[in-house]
């Protein structure tokens, strides 16, 4: 089983170290049982970080993140990062189509108060 330390944890994840020390604090991932510079963390910590950022993906904030991964054993987070990402809801039109429809005064647009 693999040892990082915070710097290849944060190369490896691709959040810099200050998030990581964070979400450490805030409870997202659990401390590695040691203190200092000499703190080593395994490939659970890693599994972790890759979930909070793809539940972060989903709009999700910390707070439920944090539940969610609480009830998570290590296994159970690689087996949903071998799964794919759900699909994201086809958008019903832009924000620029919106304004386009202002403008040209569609129907879609809702009517100015009066």
């Amino acid at each position: 089983m693999p040892d990082y330390t915070l710097s290849e944890l944060s190369a490896l994840s691709g959040l810099p170290v200050r998030t990581i020390r964070y979400y450490l604090a805030q409870g997202l991932i659990p401390a590695s049982g040691e203190s200092g510079p000499g703190a080593h963390y395994g490939e659970g910590h890693l599994g972790r970080l890759r979930l909070v950022r793809r539940l972060q993906q989903e709009h999700l904030p910390l707070a439920e993140i944090r539940a969610r991964l609480a009830a998570l054993s290590d296994p159970d987070i690689v087996a949903l990062m071998t799964q794919d990402p759900p699909a994201a809801p086809e958008p019903e039109g832009s924000a620029l189509d919106y304004v386009r429809a202002v403008l040209a005064g569609s129907n879609r647009a809702t009517p100015p108060l009066q």
